[in-house]
């Protein structure tokens, strides 16, 4: 079951919500800007909710 759900996760994208989210967690906790901050947290919400979007549409065409 496990097998199942690792091949439907998109490598890619899981890279770089990984990567995005270390970026903010290392940024928090060295002390960088707020902004620098808010700016990595904005893309990450930005790229998963397109992912989010797009993986919606993409699934609403091919049941057609």
């Amino acid at each position: 079951m496990i097998l199942k759900l690792l091949y439907k996760i998109d490598l890619t994208q899981t890279i770089v919500a990984i990567g995005l989210v270390a970026a903010l967690i290392i940024s928090l906790f060295t002390g960088g800007t707020e902004q620098l901050s808010m700016c990595i947290a904005s893309g990450l919400i930005g790229y998963i909710g397109g992912n989010v979007a797009g993986s919606a549409a993409h699934k609403k065409d091919t049941r057609k």
